[in-house]
């Protein structure tokens, strides 16, 4: 055999070797998530709508688009592709035991949202689905699959299912609700301001506290006690009103000092 010869096939040898070794390093494939290859299936829209709905809020929500799948609420084997092995262990809604049942939505919902969980096990929402398998949870406010943040005006409509006029339970809840509800807001508009101003001028720390306090008030929300929630925005609203005259005062300074150092020189 000719050396040309020798280092042709050498060359194909070790060629070959190289792509053993780099597939043998590759990572395994994942396994496509059959739920959503089979509900994403646009037959569904005439075959079930109810199923092909339930699809499309969940593909443009917050929990699909962090990856929160069908078998983290509902059970079952995404990775099977037979129906009876991928709905395996996956209870109906009206079963007591299952996870999505009614009364076990805010421990399922728990399960990522331990903070909120917490504060809403101490309410009396809490109490009540517990005791009466009835009452507010966590989908009464936030829907399921295409989850939201209630406006303050949304709030105050979802609060007259219960607090009205006609059960006489307590119907000033609702206009409470809208009034917190409106402080959050208002909070969270001073605080982007004045977190954009300290942001420009190296000092993003300045409002650390007041961002904190902000998200705990939003987890205490969940509690449910408008009194103690209400008095705390009301607190953090006097706070940042005062940093936004203080801001005002300075950028007042800072255009003096350019104009005077402006006058000098001329």
């Amino acid at each position: 055999m000719s050396p040309r010869k020798r280092f042709s096939n050498l060359s194909l040898w070790i060629a070959l070797f190289g792509l053993i070794a780099v597939f043998s390093m590759a990572p395994p494939a994942v396994a496509a998530d059959q739920c959503v290859s089979c509900h994403s299936d646009a037959a569904w829209a005439v075959k079930n709508k109810k199923l092909f709905d339930y699809y499309q809020q969940w593909q443009g929500s917050v929990h699909g688009l962090n990856g929160v799948t069908c078998v983290d609420c509902h059970g079952g084997d995404s990775r099977a592709t037979d129906k009876t092995a991928a709905h395996g262990g996956a209870l109906a809604e009206s079963n007591p035991k299952s996870a999505i049942y009614y009364g076990n939505i805010p421990k399922l919902c728990g399960g990522c949202h331990e903070d909120v969980y917490r504060a809403f096990a101490r309410s009396k929402h809490a109490a009540r689905v517990k005791e009466l398998d009835g009452g507010p949870t966590c989908v009464t406010c936030h829907g399921s699959l295409n989850t939201e943040i209630l406006s303050p005006l949304k709030i105050a409509s979802v609060c007259e299912r219960c607090h009205n006029d006609v059960t006489g339970n307590r119907p000033n809840i609702p206009a409470r609700a809208q009034a917190v509800r409106r402080d959050d807001q208002m909070s969270a508009a001073f605080l982007r301001w004045a977190g954009a101003y300290y942001e420009a001028v190296g000092q993003p720390e300045e409002v650390a506290p007041l961002q904190k306090q902000l998200a705990d008030l939003r987890v205490a929300w969940h509690t449910f006690d408008l009194d103690r929630v209400q008095g705390s925005y009301e607190a953090i609203v006097k706070g940042l009103r005062e940093r936004q005259k203080a801001i005002q005062r300075a950028k007042l300074e800072e255009k003096k000092r350019a104009a005077r150092s402006k006058a000098k020189k001329r």
